[in-house]
Order: C-alpha cells, then sequence, then structure tokens
C-alpha cells in the first residue's frame, strides 16, 4: 500500500523530502522522479565539485532517465555554503546545477523545479523574485504532523550515520 502525503509549495515538498530519503542529506544532490505528479522514490548522490558538474551530470540524470515511468524530475542540492546576502542570482553550486539542467533538457526529461538548501537559506532556481539570502529553514523543517507509514521511523541528521564500518577488533 502506498501513502499519498501532498506538498503544496516548494517548502511543503522539502519539509517532506527527508522522510522520503529516511535522513536529512549533507553536500548532496537529490534527484526525485515524478510520474503523473508522484514520486517513484528519490536518488541521493554526494555533492559534486564544480570542476566535476558536466560528467556527474550526466550520471545523474542518466540515471532518472532509466526509470521507465519517469515524466518529469525535482532536482535538490543540499549544501554547507551559505546563501547570497545581496545578490540572489548568486545561489551555491550554480555549475552544478545548470548542467543537471542542460543534461535533463538533453534527455528530454522536465525539471520540475530545481532547489538549493544551503546552510542559512534555501531557495528555487526558477524563482526569479527570491529574497537575497533565501527563504528560512524554519519553513523547511522536517514534518511532525505526518501518518506514521508515510516516515521510515527516525530520521537521521545526515545521510552518513550508519555508513561507517567499525574498526576491526
Amino acid at each position: 500500500m502506498s501513502t499519498t502525503v501532498h506538498a503544496a509549495d516548494a517548502a511543503q515538498f522539502l519539509s517532506v523530502l527527508p522522510h522520503l530519503l529516511g535522513c536529512t542529506p549533507r553536500r548532496s544532490v537529490v534527484i526525485v522522479p515524478l510520474s503523473q505528479g508522484r514520486t517513484l522514490g528519490a536518488m541521493r548522490v554526494d555533492l559534486p565539485d564544480d570542476d566535476d558538474a558536466s560528467t556527474a551530470a550526466a550520471s545523474i540524470i542518466g540515471m532518472a532517465c532509466r526509470i521507465d515511468e519517469v515524466e518529469s524530475v525535482l532536482v535538490v542540492i543540499y549544501t554547507d555554503a551559505e546563501m547570497p546576502r545581496r545578490r540572489a542570482s548568486d545561489l551555491p553550486h550554480r555549475a552544478v546545477m545548470e548542467a543537471l539542467l542542460t543534461r535533463a533538457r538533453e534527455c528530454g526529461v522536465p525539471v520540475g523545479d530545481a532547489l538549493v538548501v544551503a546552510a542559512d537559506g534555501w531557495s528555487s532556481f526558477f524563482d526569479d523574485a527570491r529574497p537575497a539570502g533565501g527563504h528560512p529553514l524554519e519553513r523547511i523543517a522536517p514534518r511532525d504532523d505526518l501518518p506514521p507509514e508515510a516516515t521510515s521511523g527516525m530520521l537521521a541528521s545526515d545521510h552518513a550515520i550508519g555508513a561507517r564500518l567499525p574498526l576491526p577488533g
């Protein structure tokens, strides 16, 4: 049985995304493939350096293109960088996002939104009226009003929790 959780806007979507992933990503690119307005899951990969943006984008978008039913994707960059204070056009990791958007366009996969969650705010790359410094992180805090079947239990504070191997004894 699948559970439907509605997100009316980008802020609500970002508040549900950690529940979909089971963690709050850090220094990551998250791709959410969609079909008929519903998620088909989510993919998290490490945030590439700007120098590797084109190569990484081909691999990342290529994974989403292989999903049979995908009609569009949502792209989210999670970063430890701060939002720009003066020029709202200079969002963090612009080269990575532009490479992802270019590759999605080349593959014929529409991008519903392209978001960045920074250390001190969040915004959409598609929002020309975004405020300098972005929107407050409080608007995208993981939700606590979701039905139990919509969550994977406790949210890991970071995607790397549980990924460390124990030292040999």
